[in-house]
């Protein structure tokens, strides 16, 4: 066999090589649908709104992309309590969150058979502090202020209010304000001598020169409440949100360090050694907020009924004489999803 015929064979054998690799790929190969199918998706977040009240935990959760591991996209828009109840009601948003002495309107609507409740408690902490101008003292208080969304006297602020007048045997009046713009007048023009205030707000009154005189201490929790539709149509989601929520909380726990630079950037403060130094002063109470391990929350839950119930209350006795029924705490908590 000469050269030419051997290059003819070669070249027929590739010919036909060729050929059945293109009939392979025409026939055996996936189609462009068909590679669809193949090529993993990139999972879809399911988008939910939250109307934050309390929303430092929040706050946390996004920053550390704690939501997206359970495929959330959380949007976390921050309303006054009654703001945020209206907007959960008429399906704005998904959840709401509350702190304890802000949390009249959700309480008090659910008693009324509103159809919210709520699915977890989330903190547990110091409550209240009493910021004052700084040259007086505890007997020099002859007027506090306080900050009160929806009605006066069905906010646990102002039942703490009373507490820290009748548990120092003071003749104070109470000042009431609408917003925090007010609520800062207060001190800065002096309208009041102290005002009642929650402890983030506190730290920013501190860092303007005006001290924590003193701290009130309840079992007033924080929590997050959602419409009965959504946690019974979709309890999926609701074990996300609170799962989410809870590893949120161990973070704060078992974190400190980390935890403390995002208070920094929470509150928007520089990271100058004055603010570092506050932090660093009040990273154990917000440690304490949010230990929920081993913590009991019956007490804090049925004070809030209690306060609801109360009404128009003008002593501490006349909330703590309220009898809180299980019917009752089963028209505002259902908390059948928590560990």
């Amino acid at each position: 066999m000469n050269n030419a015929q051997k290059q003819i064979i070669l070249l027929i054998g590739l010919i036909i090589i060729a050929v059945g690799a293109w009939l392979y790929l025409f026939f055996a190969s996936p189609a462009k649908e068909d590679l669809k199918e193949i090529i993993p998706k990139k999972a879809e977040l399911t988008e939910i709104k939250i109307a934050d009240s309390a929303p430092l935990l929040t706050f946390i959760a996004i920053e550390k992309g704690f939501f997206k591991e359970e495929g959330l996209q959380v949007k976390s828009e921050k309303m006054l309590p009654e703001n945020g109840v209206s907007a959960l009601l008429a399906g704005e948003v998904d959840y709401a969150t509350f702190l304890g002495i802000y949390s009249g309107p959700a309480i008090e609507i659910g008693l009324r058979n509103a159809p919210i409740k709520t699915i977890m408690l989330t903190a547990r902490y110091k409550e209240s502090y009493v910021v004052t101008r700084p040259e007086l003292e505890i007997n020099d208080l002859k007027t506090i202020g306080i900050l009160f969304q929806g009605i006066l006297f069905q906010l646990p602020l102002y039942y703490q209010g009373l507490k820290f007048i009748e548990e120092n045997d003071l003749e104070t009046e109470i000042i009431t304000v609408e917003t925090r713009q007010e609520l800062q007048d207060l001190l800065q023009i002096g309208k009041a001598d102290a005002i009642l205030t929650a402890w983030g707000r506190a730290v920013r009154f501190q860092t303007q020169g005006f001290p924590i005189l003193d701290i009130i201490v309840d079992e007033l929790p924080s929590y997050l409440t959602a419409r009965n539709d959504k946690i019974e149509k979709n309890p999926e989601e609701v074990q996300k949100m609170i799962r989410t929520l809870e590893k949120t909380m161990e973070f704060i726990v078992t974190e400190p360090e980390e935890t403390k630079r995002l208070l920094l950037r929470y509150w928007e403060l520089k990271e100058t050694k004055e603010n570092l130094v506050m932090v660093e002063d009040y990273y154990p109470i917000i440690k304490t907020a949010y230990n929920r391990r081993g913590v009991p929350y019956d007490k804090g839950a049925k004070l809030l009924i209690q306060i609801a119930k109360a009404g128009e209350f003008e002593t501490l006795q006349e909330v703590e004489e309220q009898v809180v029924t299980q019917e009752e705490l089963d028209k505002v908590f259902d908390f059948r999803f928590v560990k």
